[in-house]
Formats: C-alpha cells, sequence, structure tokens
C-alpha cells in the first residue's frame, strides 16, 4: 500500500518534499517582511536570514537551503541582501554570510473600489505598502462600460505614479456595492448598470491577471482587521457611513459570505427607514431633498454635515447624532448575533470625530448584553480600497505557498 504525501506525491516522493520545503522558505521569509518592519520599503535586520538561519529555522539541511534559496532567488520572489551591520568592538572573522530576504519589489498588487461616484485604484508592494493611487470621478448614470474605462484610467495613473508596468502585476482585486457572486456577477447593486455584469471580465480586459471581487463593506472590514481599527481583534462588526451607507463582520479573519453573498447587509426594512434618517441627515447641506427622489437623494455628499458638526455647530451634531442612534438601531441585530471584540464606525462620518461613535455606542450599551467597544476608523473612505488590496495579496500568499515556480514572468524579465 502506498501512501500519498503533499500535492498527490508519494511518500518519500523528492518532488513533493522539495515543494514542502519551498513553502516553508517562503512562509518564514514572507512573514518576515510583512510583520511590518517592511513597511518602509527597505530590507531591514528582522526581515533578512542567512541561509545558515534559513536552514536552522526551517528545519532542513544547509545544501537543501542553499537549493531552495537559489532556486527562489532566481524565479524573483528572493533577494539577496546587505549583510547584517557588524556588532561594534566585534571583529568578524571572514567573509560575511550571505543574508536573504522575500522580494517585496518582485511584483506588485492592483486593489480597486468601484463605489458610485469615483473609481479608486491602489497599487501596492508585496509587502502591502501602497505606492500608487489614483481616484477618478464617475457621474451617477455611468454605464458598466463607463466605468471599466474609469477603472482602466485610474489603474494605469496609480501604476504610473508608483513606476510599475503592467506586466508586474502579480494578483489583482476588486471591491463593489452590492452583492456579486464567487465569479464577480453583479447581481444587486446600489447601481443599476452594473447588474448582470462580471467584474471580473469588465477589469479583466486590461489586467494580466484574473480578477478577485468582493463587496466593499466586506472588503473594508477586511481592511480594518489587517491594517485598521480591527488589527489584533478576533472579531468586528464595521459600519460605514457616508456616500454609502452599510454594514459587515468578520470572525477570525474572515467575512462569511452567507449563502447569497448577502451576509451582514442591513435588512430591506431598516434600509428605507436609513434611507428617511439619511434624508433628514443631508437636508443639512442646505440642498432641497424634500422632493428629490431616492437616488437622486442619496447622492449627495454629507461630508459638509460632519464638518459642521466637528465644529460644534449644534443643528448639524443633532443632525449627525441622530443618524447614527438610527443607523444602531438598523445594525443592532448584526451587532448582538455576532458578539463582537470592536464596532468600527467608518466612512466620511469619521471627519466628525467621535459624535456618530458615541451616539452608536450609546444605543449598543443598551441592547447588548455585553457592550462591545465602538471605535472610529482610521481609514476612511479607503477601507473597500485597502481592502482590495489585502484580497489581492491573499492571492499572492496562495500563488507562493502552493507552486511559486509557475508564476510565469519574473519581474525583471517583465521589465
Amino acid at each position: 500500500m502506498s501512501v500519498k504525501g503533499a500535492g498527490g506525491g508519494h511518500a518519500g516522493d523528492p518532488s513533493a518534499l522539495r515543494k514542502l520545503n519551498v513553502a516553508a522558505v517562503l512562509r518564514l521569509l514572507y512573514a518576515a517582511q510583512a510583520s511590518g518592519a517592511a513597511r518602509s520599503g527597505e530590507v531591514t535586520a528582522n526581515d533578512r536570514y542567512t541561509v545558515t538561519e534559513i536552514a536552522q529555522t526551517v528545519g532542513i539541511s544547509r545544501p537543501t537551503a542553499e537549493d531552495v534559496v537559489d532556486a527562489l532567488v532566481e524565479h524573483g520572489w528572493l533577494v539577496a541582501a546587505a549583510p547584517s551591520p557588524a556588532v561594534p568592538g566585534r571583529r568578524s572573522a571572514g567573509r560575511p554570510a550571505r543574508t536573504i530576504a522575500f522580494d517585496s519589489q518582485a511584483g506588485c498588487v492592483v486593489g480597486v473600489d468601484l463605489a458610485r461616484h469615483w473609481v479608486r485604484a491602489l497599487v501596492a508592494d508585496l509587502a502591502g505598502r501602497v505606492i500608487g493611487r489614483a481616484d477618478y470621478p464617475v457621474a451617477d448614470g455611468a454605464s458598466a462600460a463607463e466605468r471599466s474605462a474609469a477603472a482602466r484610467t485610474a489603474i494605469t495613473e496609480a501604476l504610473r505614479l508608483a513606476d510599475r508596468d503592467p506586466a508586474q502585476i502579480v494578483a489583482a482585486a476588486a471591491a463593489t456595492v452590492g452583492i456579486a457572486r464567487p465569479d464577480g456577477q453583479v447581481v444587486r447593486s446600489t447601481i443599476p448598470q452594473m447588474e448582470g455584469h462580471s467584474i471580473g471580465e469588465l477589469l479583466g480586459a486590461f489586467l494580466p491577471v484574473p480578477v478577485r471581487v468582493a463587496n466593499d463593506m466586506r472588503a473594508a472590514v477586511l481592511a480594518e482587521y489587517w491594517a485598521g481599527a480591527a488589527v489584533g481583534c478576533s472579531s468586528a462588526v464595521y459600519l460605514h457611513v457616508g456616500r454609502r451607507i452599510g454594514s459587515s463582520y468578520l470572525i477570525d479573519g474572515v467575512s462569511p459570505l452567507g449563502h447569497h453573498g448577502a451576509a451582514g447587509e442591513i435588512p430591506p426594512e431598516s434600509g428605507r427607514q436609513l434611507v428617511d434618517a439619511y434624508r433628514k441627515l443631508v437636508s443639512f447641506t442646505g440642498v432641497g431633498v424634500d422632493t428629490l427622489p431616492r437616488d437622486e437623494m442619496l447622492g449627495i455628499d454629507p461630508l459638509t454635515v460632519f464638518e459642521a458638526a466637528q465644529r460644534g455647530e449644534t443643528d448639524a451634531r443633532q443632525a449627525v447624532v441622530d443618524f447614527a442612534d438610527e443607523f444602531a438601531a438598523a445594525t443592532e441585530g448584526l451587532v448582538i448575533t455576532v458578539d463582537p471584540e470592536v464596532v468600527v464606525v467608518g466612512g466620511g462620518v469619521i471627519v466628525a470625530g467621535d459624535i456618530a461613535a458615541d451616539a452608536i455606542r450609546s444605543r449598543l450599551a443598551r441592547v447588548c448584553m455585553f457592550e462591545p467597544r465602538v471605535v472610529v476608523s482610521p481609514l476612511g473612505e479607503s477601507a473597500a480600497a485597502l481592502g482590495a488590496v489585502r484580497l489581492a495579496l491573499s492571492e499572492v500568499e496562495e500563488i507562493l505557498f502552493t507552486n511559486p515556480f509557475d508564476r510565469g514572468q519574473t519581474a525583471e524579465e517583465a521589465g
């Protein structure tokens, strides 16, 4: 009887064992650069290992470590770094040992936020450091083709600012308003022109890699967990108030989709109540909203109200408090169900400081068995695009830890 090993090979299969060794080395060095020190874009002493250290940490022989490192350097994933600085007062004998680091500049990822009024594109290196950003406005009634063209413009500009070529893109992801199937087709959206269209196909027409697609609120809560107010938290609920209104949640780093992809969505009746509350909120912008159709009214940016509330204007402050209370009422069922460690308040409302968060905190304190911590997001309206970057990095990790040698062109070849 034969025993199967990793990758479908037999136990003792050299190719299967090599895949395990390659994955282990990549995990070690990728985790080192992703730990935070590499955010500066520089390789630091904490990000690099000598070949001997790699062998000892991973638990393989030094010749095996040499073989794996050489192969990964050749394929563009690892880079030889400068030796660690000498310890003062200590003389080192012989030539300094070669040190190796994951090459965060070996490619880039693209994250796109397809919002109702804009397209935002972020380009990040493989350490997750954003190196290029571009926003492009979109008209309310823009068609799917026009929004795709806007995305192409924004991505092209973000790549230019990042000094990257499209051929260097390793992975891409997009966050979109509404509910999208796993294949990227939008089934429901507050942008009616997008319903029935596949985001993956629209963006895939000019991107060299498959495009992963997620709901914008789900992407936003992932961003908060990765680089925002929910870092280190086991569970979170995300509430977004601004030019879009929505909610999502996350447990153990995962934002569940649900059977139809609608997990965490605001219920229809609560949504109708929120629309009425939003109409009242944006009436303080000075625009006559009473006779405006729903879609037109929802297109009004409440930013000026948030700014007035922050300045201490009584009416604007009360308007923000009233809306935040309605929003908390609409989503309290989600909060009670998830029982999160933290509730993150994001979107344009962060301009009003803690005013909205305090109102939400007060409401939840009355209905939750265990009152969650309520905090303001540091990411604001960039959360969805950053979440798309995080999703794209997950695709990179899938490539790295399954078969990095099927990557295709290296960044050097592509350049």
